[in-house]
């Protein structure tokens, strides 16, 4: 970390004046906020220079409490060096283009945003724009078969699809699902690739991948703008990046999957129907 120095310039000066003037301490839960925030503030360049010292060095010390812009809100502002922050982590990992514009106080203090990067089933607008393998094996995955059902679209899937329900098994009972899992990844691992991964696709509909990344939930119109957030640490920004990789090879593998099930998609889907049926009757 930078040793704390006397401002050096004007600008400088000018911004840590703003910061602090008219900050008067009325009640104790006002000085336990200023506190925190700028505990957050010393994490977030101590993770900076952790992770990036090269990109960490090319800042002056003097930038640390210089806004980025000048005549900047200097509520929400950030400094050049949470800027730098930002752009490096924008390089790593998915953000999005919106979210350092939650501001200093609101990023520091809630962390890292994690974006949705799997499958929502329940954005029911976005139904139609799927890729037709992923419609058709939404009734095999726990989430599907209850959307589809509840929104009472059985038609709808016949006729985009080509297959009638009846003809696909349903789920066990929710008390048997940790280990239908297990046994439909067992079943299908005895299958060449791509057929094999049938069972990671359903999990990714399912959000019960175990990644971050892809089981978070992201939905504004719920309140819910971002379901997870990750400590402003080293070893959680670190864990952060080891996840997305992983997550990125899980969307390949299912790419490859919904790729190949496309290019026959008639004989093919009915292969996984009859795999998944002869599971179903084994339970």
């Amino acid at each position: 970390m930078v040793p704390f120095k006397v401002a050096t310039s004007r600008a400088e000066a000018q911004y840590r004046l703003q910061c602090y003037r008219d900050r008067r301490v009325l009640l104790p839960a006002m000085a336990q906020m200023a506190l925190e925030t700028s505990l957050a503030h010393y994490q977030v360049l101590a993770l900076y220079q952790i992770l990036m010292p090269a990109a960490f060095a090319r800042h002056g010390p003097e930038e640390r409490y210089c806004t980025a812009d000048d005549g900047y809100d200097l509520e929400n502002a950030h400094s050049r060096h949470e800027l730098g922050l930002i752009r490096q982590i924008n390089q790593r990992l998915p953000t999005g283009e919106y979210w350092p514009d939650l501001g200093t106080e609101t990023l520091l203090s809630e962390g890292l945003p994690i974006l949705d990067m799997g499958i929502d089933i329940h954005q029911e607008e976005l139904l139609e724009q799927w890729m037709l393998p992923v419609i058709a094996l939404l009734p095999l995955s726990q989430e599907g078969r209850y959307l589809i059902d509840a929104l009472d679209v059985e038609d709808w899937y016949v006729q985009r699809v080509g297959l009638a329900l009846a003809a696909i098994s349903a789920w066990p009972p929710v008390e048997f699902t940790v280990s239908f899992r297990r046994r439909l990844r067992q079943r299908f691992n005895q299958e060449a690739m791509p057929l094999r991964f049938v069972p990671m696709l359903l999990a990714l509909v399912d959000k019960a991948t175990g990644n971050l990344w892809l089981d978070t939930v992201n939905r504004p119109e719920w309140g819910v703008e971002f379901a997870h957030f990750m400590a402003w640490t080293p070893a959680a920004v670190q864990e952060a990046e080891v996840q997305w990789r992983r997550a990125q090879d899980y969307l390949h593998k299912v790419q490859t999957l919904i790729d190949w099930l496309e290019a026959d998609f008639s004989t093919r889907i009915q292969e996984v129907i009859r795999l998944w049926n002869s599971l179903q009757s084994q339970t």
